[in-house]
């Protein structure tokens, strides 16, 4: 009897020390990878699917809907989502009306709850056409014109979001609210496709320093090249006069593409704390300047609440987590 109890409490001891380091590494070493971006997709040889063709329907009148939904949908908590009493089907349906050529290239995985394809739908639909519809920098790709698919699913082994030229997968597994989803989404969808893909010149004379799979991509003239070159020399070779108080975020060290992103990020979401970082770093600023000729000084949110609640000492190694990643 006293052997057996013994055993029990050796084997019961074991079992835990197992199960905490299960839970370890799901909660630390997982959740770590899962907050990194990842943008390694060649979609060069990815099946196109046919556009569909945008509606003629004036959508000043929905575009006011959906900015209200979307303030909706962020401010509420995740238990509250799950208790909504309105007409799912009936608002997706009235989406899809206006912009069915976006909603016809969200595809969903099977563990995708209808409430949330509504939701991931309506941030697609927002993100897509408010940057459309307050971009002045001419000449560039509309993202209805540039963006083929956009995935959503959950995977706890998978990176957060994923993009390339034309082509977006967005991970849900590690994200904390709604309105990471969307930052997440305005990392990869408004940026790594603009950039790569709407922002595009079409000089058949590219730059020597900065590529695309090891092959020269970027137009002498192109845009995106101004904000590469502020701060790198080459693609992976940062200028040596550079600090970490020229960047936005810890993030930038990836890629010029990643710092392009981040930016980017933070003038949609975070613009007032973008707005005073500028104010007093000279390359930030000139990078504020820089992204001016796209928007003017539009955005869609200020997040003064945010930036009240930041030290400004430092800055976030990546804007879509900006209050918990700050460093």
């Amino acid at each position: 009897m006293y052997l057996n109890l013994h055993k029990i409490t050796f084997y019961t001891i074991l079992f835990l020390i197992f199960f905490w380091m299960y839970f370890f590494w799901e909660r630390i070493f997982v959740s770590q990878e899962s907050s990194i971006h990842s943008h390694i997709i060649d979609d060069r040889s990815r099946e196109v699917r046919p556009p569909s063709v945008q509606s003629t329907l004036d959508t000043t009148e929905v575009d006011l809907k959906i900015a209200t939904y979307f303030q909706d949908i962020v401010s509420w908590s995740e238990e509250f989502t799950s208790l909504w009493g309105f007409d799912i089907l009936g608002r997706m349906e009235e989406l899809c009306i206006y912009y069915g050529d976006i909603c016809d290239r969200i595809d969903f995985d099977e563990k995708t709850h209808f409430s949330d394809q509504y939701v991931f739908m309506l941030f697609s639909v927002y993100l897509i056409s408010q940057v459309d519809q307050n971009m002045i920098l001419p000449g560039v790709i509309p993202l209805r014109q540039t963006i083929h698919s956009i995935l959503f699913y959950s995977d706890k082994e998978k990176s957060r979001g994923q993009a390339w030229h034309h082509n977006v997968m967005i991970n849900t597994h590690s994200m904390e609210s709604q309105q990471e989803i969307f930052e997440v989404m305005t990392h990869e969808i408004a940026w790594h496709i603009l950039d790569l893909g709407g922002i595009d010149d079409l000089i058949s004379e590219k730059h020597p320093s900065f590529t695309e799979f090891n092959e020269p991509k970027f137009g002498l003239q192109d845009w995106s090249l101004q904000f590469y070159q502020l701060s790198r020399i080459w693609e992976s070779t940062r200028n040596p006069n550079a600090s970490w108080t020229n960047f936005i975020s810890g993030y930038w060290s990836h890629s010029p593409f990643e710092e392009f992103a981040e930016f980017s990020n933070a003038w949609i979401n975070h613009h007032y704390p973008l707005l005073m970082r500028a104010k007093k770093d000279p390359i930030v600023r000139q990078k504020y300047i820089l992204f001016s000729q796209l928007f003017g000084r539009r955005h869609l949110n200020p997040d003064l609440a945010g930036y009240h609640s930041l030290d400004h000492d430092t800055i976030p190694f990546d804007t879509t987590r900006w209050e918990s990643t700050q460093y």
